[in-house]
């Protein structure tokens, strides 16, 4: 039954699913093979024949997305051509002299003309077309360029790149970690959207040529791409109310506190109707007033005198002289309550000097203690030991005298083990 289902159903498994049954080595070196080729065309050019099987052939380079073609010919004057359009891009790309600082059409048009002349050739005899390959992928996707038609006129397609121009900033589709509303905000990206449709007609009107299936094929692929700006749409949307309210707190902050100054301005100039609480009873401007008073009495002793002002010059050393008195007591007390807190710390310190002693007396007291019960315990246990020494003594003498008779030596008997006869 296996080997049935082998036989039979394995080759329908491969193409139902080709892609995963197949070498996936193979498939990688043909895809890096193309990618490469692509990548050479794109950077050095290459020469194409017109269809499969046709003797003519053309040869095409793209400079700064500038796509450059020659007119058909032979592969031998079709690779000479192309040798050309690589000396073109050379010099558009590293210009000398004065043509760093000219146009772009003047600088293609020097070097295209010079290039020919190098190698015999007129630009004439190259029957060039040019074209402008341009990328958008904001709205359309990294996949999609939109292509000018081409034209042979330098200048037509000078005017075809001015128009096209100011959207090269939105040929970056990728932007790391950030978010592309971050850089172009909604109603930008419409503008935008509105002018490069307008400037594609334009150029294509430029051209001769029709943009309605252009334009309808880019509005299809911007309604596409429109699903994938949704997300980071809905966040830049958040982020921006999130700012909002943020401005909105500031804004209520800030017209507090300038209520709050409001308030007081019209508290200093109005004292009984809207000052606050706190400030009540307080005059900001008693010392500025006192101080005019003070001026007016020295200038005019008879008509503004303040009443602590009147009096001889004797008064005024005796408020002197209390006023002096008042900050010497207040020296005083000072001092005294600084001597105080000296003599709290002092007795503090005296006080833990003593607990510490005591602690130690205690403990001296307790070893001493100690040292003398072991000195009790070890002469009780020589003093038990002694007693039963000599009770181990009197013991053998008292069996010695009641084994007497028997424990002399006479007849050669062998002594007593206890008396020794």
């Amino acid at each position: 039954m296996n080997r049935g289902f082998i036989s039979s159903g394995f080759p329908a498994l491969i193409k139902l699913f080709p892609s995963r049954y197949l070498n996936t080595a193979r498939q990688k070196r043909l895809q890096d093979k193309k990618e490469l080729v692509k990548r050479v065309r794109k950077m050095n050019g290459f020469v194409a024949a017109v269809g499969p099987g046709s003797c003519y052939y053309f040869a095409r380079i793209i400079v700064d997305a500038v796509e450059i073609n020659t007119g058909l010919s032979d592969l031998p004057t079709a690779l000479e051509y192309l040798v050309i359009l690589t000396s073109v891009k050379q010099k558009m790309l590293n210009p000398a002299g004065d043509s760093v600082s000219a146009p772009f059409e003047e600088r293609l048009q020097g070097a295209v003309a010079s290039s020919a002349h190098e190698h015999g050739r007129t630009a004439a005899d190259l029957n060039l077309r040019f074209s402008l390959r341009q990328r958008a992928s904001i709205f359309f996707g990294r996949a999609y360029q939109i292509q000018s038609p081409r034209v042979r006129s330098i200048e037509a397609f000078g005017r075809i790149r001015s128009c096209l121009a100011p959207f090269r900033a939105f040929a970056r589709y990728q932007w790391g970690r950030g978010n592309i509303f971050w850089h172009h905000s909604p109603k930008d990206l419409e503008v935008a959207w509105q002018q490069i449709q307008v400037a594609i007609a334009e150029a294509w009107s430029i051209a001769g040529a029709d943009s309605t299936n252009t334009l309808r094929k880019v509005r299809d692929l911007y309604e596409t791409d429109s699903g994938l700006k949704s997300k980071p749409l809905r966040m830049w949307e958040l982020q921006h109310m999130t700012m909002q309210d943020e401005r909105r707190l500031k804004e209520r902050k800030s017209s507090k506190q300038l209520e709050y100054r409001e308030r007081q301005q019209m508290a200093r100039h109005d004292k009984n109707k809207h000052r606050p609480k706190r400030l009540r009873g307080r005059n900001e401007l008693g010392r500025l007033e006192r101080w005019e008073r003070r001026q007016m009495a020295m200038e005019d002793k008879t008509k503004h005198p303040q009443s602590r002002l009147r009096g001889s010059l004797r008064t005024r050393s005796h408020d002197v002289l209390a006023r002096d008195v008042s900050t010497l007591q207040k020296l005083l007390v000072r001092w005294g309550l600084m001597l105080k807190r000296e003599q709290e710390d002092r007795d503090k310190r005296h006080r833990r000097v003593l607990r510490q002693h005591k602690s130690h007396l205690r403990r001296v007291q307790a070893e001493k203690k100690r040292l003398d019960r072991l000195s009790r315990q070890r002469l009780r246990e020589l003093q038990r030991s002694r007693r039963e020494a000599i009770r181990k003594r009197m013991r053998t003498d008292l069996m010695g005298d009641i084994l007497g008779g028997h424990g002399c030596n006479a007849g050669g008997k062998p002594k007593c083990r206890y008396c020794g006869t």
